[in-house]
C-alpha cells in the first residue's frame, strides 16, 4: 500500500513520501522517496543512482492489468529502466505478486538483452527470472507476448537508427 499522492506516511517507523506521476486503465507509476538509512528493498533495477541527501527516491510500477507490448516499451522507455541508462531503481508491485510483475520483469531484462547483444533467447532470459522466482512467467499465451514484445521492439528499433 503506497501513501496518497503528494503525501508522507509512516511504515515501520519509516517516512515514505510518495507522488504519482502517471495513471491509467493498466497501471499506475509514481516515485517513492526514502530516508537514506533505509536500505534495499526487493526487486530492483541494478543499475543504481546515489540520490541527494534528501533520501533515496524508487520509481513504483502498479500494474492493475496485463499490459501490451507498446505499453511495456513505453513504460520502460518513460522510466529509464533500461540498461543503457544509469539512472533509476524501480519495484514493480500487481495483486498477486507474480502474474503480471513477472512477465513485466521477463519483458525489461529481455529488452536489456536486445540492446545489448542486438539478439536474445527469450526462454533463457525467462527461465534466469524463474530461477528467483519460479512462479513467474508461467502461461505459454506470456511467452508467446515476449517473443512478440521482442520482434514489436526491433521493428521500433530499426526505424529509429538511420540506414
Amino acid at each position: 500500500i503506497l501513501p496518497e499522492s503528494g503525501k508522507t506516511e509512516n511504515f515501520g517507523g519509516i517516512e515514505v513520501y510518495y507522488k504519482e506521476t502517471e495513471q491509467n486503465v493498466s497501471f499506475v507509476s509514481g516515485t517513492a522517496q526514502l530516508p537514506e538509512v533505509t536500505t534495499k528493498v526487493g526487486y530492483m533495477n541494478t543499475n543504481t543512482e546515489k540520490s541527494s541527501s534528501t533520501g533515496q527516491i524508487i520509481n513504483v510500477v502498479v500494474l492493475k492489468k496485463p499490459l501490451t507490448n507498446q505499453l511495456i516499451i513505453d513504460v520502460r522507455s518513460k522510466l529509464g529502466l533500461s540498461a543503457s541508462s544509469a539512472s533509476t531503481e524501480c519495484a514493480v508491485v500487481c495483486q498477486d505478486g507474480a502474474k503480471l510483475c513477472g512477465l513485466f520483469i521477463a519483458a525489461l531484462n529481455i529488452l536489456d538483452m536486445v540492446d545489448a547483444e542486438n539478439e536474445v533467447d527469450v526462454f533463457y532470459g525467462v527461465q534466469q527470472i524463474k530461477v528467483v522466482r519460479p512462479e513467474f512467467v508461467q502461461l505459454q499465451k506470456q511467452f508467446v507476448q515476449l517473443y512478440e514484445l521482442v520482434k514489436a521492439y526491433l521493428k521500433q528499433k530499426k526505424h529509429l537508427i538511420p540506414s
